[in-house]
């Protein structure tokens, strides 16, 4: 697992000096947001919730801003379920009640293009690159039993996002975005009677809503 981690670590790094290396070094707006996350996954079936920031450039004249960020999520789900994995005996293991608690993170480097919008307003059509870390743990209500995943991803994401400048002299401004990924592990494990419950991967779909500083 360790080495799924380093290998994340190692293309969110690389992701995110190549944005920052495709543009000149100056930040032009920061922003913060609150996330709720949905995906299609047996262990994710309630939505994550969280937070992310962003820093954007944009080449002057141009209709392409440069971004960066980071997601952190937390989330829980009720299920009836078997906590157990591997070779079980018959009647060891029933299915009970269990939790799935989950924590999802994630690191983005992308563009988003401006499709309409003027001094006030920005609709734009993003694009990103993306790495995550997806940590379920799993306890039977009953038993007390525990399973545990965890998986190292990689993907991509498309989505909209609109900015509002409510006055030009104010650099604060409101942001809102929707967009959907598809992720898959750095890593699939073949292992026979195994837990490996993210090996075909992950979709997500985001909304995000938050608050932007410009220079």
């Amino acid at each position: 697992m360790r080495s799924y981690r380093s290998r994340a670590s190692l293309l969110a790094v690389t992701l995110l000096a190549a944005a920052v290396g495709a543009v000149p070094m100056q930040a032009q707006a920061v922003a913060v947001s609150g996330v709720a996350r949905s995906a299609r996954h047996p262990l994710l079936t309630e939505p994550l919730l969280g937070g992310g920031a962003a820093v954007h450039w944009a080449r002057a004249g141009g209709g392409v801003t440069y971004r960066i960020g980071v997601t952190s999520l937390r989330g829980h789900a009720d299920r009836i379920g078997i906590p157990c994995a591997g070779l079980v005996r018959p009647g060891t293991c029933a299915p009970e009640g269990v939790r799935d608690a989950s924590r999802f993170t994630d690191a983005t480097a992308g563009a988003a293009l401006r499709l309409v919008g003027g001094t006030h307003a920005v609709l734009a059509l993003t694009a990103d690159a993306t790495v995550a870390s997806v940590h379920v743990d799993t306890r039977g209500h009953e038993s007390g039993r525990t399973l545990r995943a965890a998986k190292a991803l990689w993907g991509a994401s498309a989505g909209l996002l609109a900015t509002w400048m409510p006055a030009p002299r104010v650099p604060m401004g409101l942001q809102v975005a929707a967009g959907a990924s598809a992720l898959v592990p750095f890593v699939t494990e073949q292992i026979s009677d195994g837990y490996t419950p993210f090996n075909d991967g992950v979709r997500l779909a985001d909304v995000r809503l938050g608050v932007v500083w410009k220079r």
